[in-house]
């Protein structure tokens, strides 16, 4: 998930001239759909969700790389040389 500020694209706005008058914090969450690169604007409500979201899946991978190397140990062990 990305934090950025964004220019809107309007030629009298600041923000086409003046980097730190950009609009934002604007979220912005990409991810993979069908092999191709997706990406959606977010809340902050949303962003939040995501940030807890993504917090949990890493803990989830860790304990997976965890468990599989447990379970590799343990075949490695039971496995007569």
């Amino acid at each position: 998930m990305l934090k950025r500020m964004k220019v809107c694209g309007k030629p009298g706005c600041h923000c086409a001239s003046d980097p730190a008058a950009r609009h934002g914090p604007c979220y912005e969450w990409s991810y993979l759909k069908a092999g191709k690169l997706r990406h959606r604007t977010l809340t902050d409500e949303q962003a939040e969700f995501m940030r807890l979201a993504i917090a949990n899946q890493r803990k989830a991978k860790k304990l997976l790389r965890a468990w599989e190397a447990q379970t590799l140990h343990l075949i490695e062990l039971k496995t007569p040389k």
